[in-house]
């Protein structure tokens, strides 16, 4: 079966058609066992095309790779200077919204007080005029505490 030509057995194979285990083949047999692996592995070996690792690699194949991993490095820094900026300015970020929120909230409470003092002062009759006046003052001068709003729709 080792000699003849024809399929290529396995170990296991050759032990199954023999009728012996496998330790009894590696321990009774190491020649037979060796010749039945060295004729499979030939066979694989012959069809099988070789990796870009197992391929032996001359000077210039070692220059190329080793330029390649200097330009990899060289972009891999690049790409965590970007993103480290990239978190910089979502902190920026999130603090300027914080900062908003805060802002927000005076000047909820800013208009909260104004419409207050707007319904004290119509209820002593002080005249829709007058009152125009002062809320254009207050717009104009208290009010806008976040560029951009503006609640003149009053």
């Amino acid at each position: 079966m080792i000699e003849k030509g024809g399929k290529y057995p396995t170990i296991t194979d050759f032990c199954e058609k023999a009728g012996i285990s496998k330790s009894v083949l590696y321990k009774n047999y190491p020649d037979d066992a060796k010749k039945i692996q060295e004729r499979r592995d030939s066979r694989l070996h012959k069809k099988r095309k070789l990796s870009p690792v197992a391929k032996p690699r001359g000077a210039e194949n070692l220059k190329i790779a080793v330029e390649q991993n200097k330009l990899l490095f060289i972009e891999t820094q690049r790409i965590e200077k970007e993103l480290q900026q990239a978190k910089d300015k979502i902190a920026k970020l999130e603090e300027q919204l914080v900062h908003l929120n805060k802002t927000e909230t005076k000047n909820q409470l800013l208009l909260t007080g104004f419409d207050f003092l707007i319904r004290e002062l119509q209820m002593k009759g002080v005249v829709e005029e007058r009152i125009r006046t002062i809320w254009k003052s207050f717009e104009n001068n208290i009010l806008p505490v976040v560029e951009g709003k503006n609640h003149a729709s009053k």
